[in-house]
């Protein structure tokens, strides 16, 4: 079967060849990976020697059927360690659960990251921010709300790659000074 990948809204967007994404997966032989531990205290040794290799999709996709990947614009989840310009993994199949953090839809206002609670039954966007003017979103009506997808994992780059520049035209790389 073809892999279709859709919007949030269900339009496809577009259609993979049966087999093509599996032979990605095959031929995508990851990243040497370490299975010691990196201190983050004080410093202590460790070994140089990789015993393996990680596949970084396949470590952080559950369901790459229905993950698709988003970049953030705002700083209402900062708190959360979710900042402005850092991409999101959102796995559409998982059930959103009290306490994750959703994509999710507000008829009238579009989609937003907040992280889902639940109060007496309603459901309450709960922006976790260092700015006061984020508010939580109370759901009253359910007409047209919906959970999009959990976020599963945060990806922050911190030295940005001339690769992340051609999917995102807008940030464009620094020039070196000679």
């Amino acid at each position: 079967p073809s892999v279709s990948i859709r919007t949030f809204s269900g339009r496809i967007v577009k259609r993979l060849p049966p087999g093509l994404y599996e032979r990605a997966l095959l031929a995508h032989r990851g990243i040497p990976a370490f299975t010691g531990r990196l201190p983050a205290g004080p410093a202590n040794a460790i070994e140089d020697l990789a015993e393996d290799r990680c596949d970084l999709q396949t470590w952080l996709v559950r369901n790459p059927e229905s993950t698709v990947l988003y970049t953030v614009a705002g700083d209402s989840m900062d708190r959360a360690g979710i900042l402005d310009g850092d991409r999101v993994l959102v796995d559409r199949a998982l059930v959103a659960d009290d306490g994750d953090i959703v994509v999710a839809f507000i008829p009238g206002d579009g989609s937003t990251i907040k992280r889902l609670r639940v109060e007496n039954g309603v459901p309450v966007l709960q922006p976790e921010s260092t700015d006061p003017r984020h508010r939580p979103y109370r759901v009253e009506s359910q007409d047209g709300f919906s959970v999009l997808g959990v976020v599963t994992s945060v990806i922050r780059p911190l030295r940005p790659t001339q690769r992340m520049f051609a999917s995102n035209r807008a940030m464009t790389p620094r020039k070196e000074a000679t």
